[in-house]
Order: structure tokens, then C-alpha cells, then sequence
């Protein structure tokens, strides 16, 4: 629920007219293209793939050892990366000057860097279900 809610907001959040299924906007755009935003999709992406083979531990059915415990990234944990990259992030989003608008309203739809926020809390909060579902597995096991 906790992942599939965040996508599901991240993706509203970061549309043009913030419309479900809509085109990325600006901010979204170049968001994309930091460094650092790269790299944060990259270890979203292999934590998932690394706790996937666990999913399977509700159809095993033996005494053997979980083979999905084989793969040392299943263990493998990533907080303090993430919080590295994380602060890479920001430090690139401040350092941006189109992001710093006069006039702000203080809105999601108005506000830029409140959009950044909105995106960078949406994937940690992916994270943390990853891990959570991970961790759920692993102390089952």
C-alpha cells in the first residue's frame, strides 16, 4: 500500500497541471537530469530488484534454507547511501537559481522547491517500505 500510494502521488505531483497521467514538468525535468537524482533512481531501482527473490518466501514451502537468501544484495543494506546521494540532491537543487522564485505562494503547484520535496520524501518513503517488507521477510526467515 505504502509504495503504490507514493508512485501513485509522485506521479500526480510532478505532472503538468498536476493531472493523473499527465507530462512531467519542468521541475521534474530537471530533476532528472541532476546527478544526484540519477543516482537516487539507481538505488531505488536495485533495491528493489534485490528484495524481489524474497517476495518468493511466501510460496516456500520447505525446511531447506530460503534460497533467496543466497544473494548477498538481498541483505544488503543502503540507508547511509541513500542519505549521501540524498544530500547530494539537495545541494544540487539549491544551487539552481530557476528553482528560487519571487513571489512563491506557498503551494505545491507554485512552489518549485516544494515539488523537490514532494519528490525526494515520496522516495524515501518507497525506500523505507522496501526496507520494511525486507526487513519483515528477513526476521521471518
Amino acid at each position: 500500500y505504502r509504495l503504490r500510494y507514493n508512485l501513485a502521488t509522485m506521479e500526480t505531483c510532478v505532472s503538468e497541471g498536476f493531472k493523473d497521467q499527465g507530462v512531467k514538468h519542468d521541475v521534474m525535468k530537471m530533476l532528472l537530469q541532476t546527478k544526484g537524482f540519477i543516482r537516487l533512481a539507481d538505488l531505488v531501482r536495485d533495491k528493489l530488484r534485490a528484495v524481489r527473490p524474497l517476495v518468493g518466501i511466501f510460496k516456500h514451502e520447505t525446511c531447506e534454507r530460503f534460497p533467496g537468501l543466497a544473494d548477498a544484495e538481498t541483505l544488503r543494506m543502503v540507508r547511509r547511501e541513500v542519505e549521501e546521494v540524498e544530500h547530494a540532491v539537495i545541494a544540487e537543487v539549491a544551487g539552481n537559481p530557476a528553482l528560487r522564485r519571487k513571489g512563491i505562494e506557498g503551494s505545491l503547484e507554485k512552489d518549485p522547491l516544494c515539488q523537490v520535496c514532494m519528490v525526494l520524501s515520496s522516495v524515501t518513503s518507497i525506500l523505507d517500505g522496501v526496507r520494511e517488507l525486507q526487513h519483515c521477510i528477513l526476521r521471518s526467515e
